[in-house]
């Protein structure tokens, strides 16, 4: 499966196959998500559970993220970084996938 990087090549990947590898850059979701590797995503679909601390690969004003659910409100979600930033708001069109598991630690 080809591995890509949090861009709208894994947006139409995870729509198209139900399923993507994301390599994560960045230190915002350690220690939960370490930078270089690489996570397993499943598509959110219409009846996919969604809570508080899920994490998911989703849009935010424009930006995708490889972030966590930090609250929901109704049809909304909040999206946010595991050292306490805040993305902003968004709606469940704009999360695309689900984190399912860590494929590659990237040599750690």
């Amino acid at each position: 499966m080809q591995i890509y990087k949090c861009n709208n090549s894994a947006v139409e990947a995870i729509k198209k196959d139900g399923e993507c590898l994301i390599q994560g850059f960045g230190g915002s979701m350690e220690p939960i998500l370490h930078s270089g590797d690489v996570f397993k995503f499943s598509l959110v679909e219409e009846n996919t559970e969604l809570n508080k601390n899920d994490i998911v690969f989703c849009k935010v004003h424009g930006n995708l993220f490889l972030h966590k659910i930090t609250a929901i409100n109704g049809e909304r979600i909040q999206i946010g970084n595991n050292r306490g930033n805040i993305n902003g708001w968004t709606t469940r069109k704009h999360i695309y996938g689900k984190f399912v598991e860590v494929i590659d630690k990237n040599n750690r």
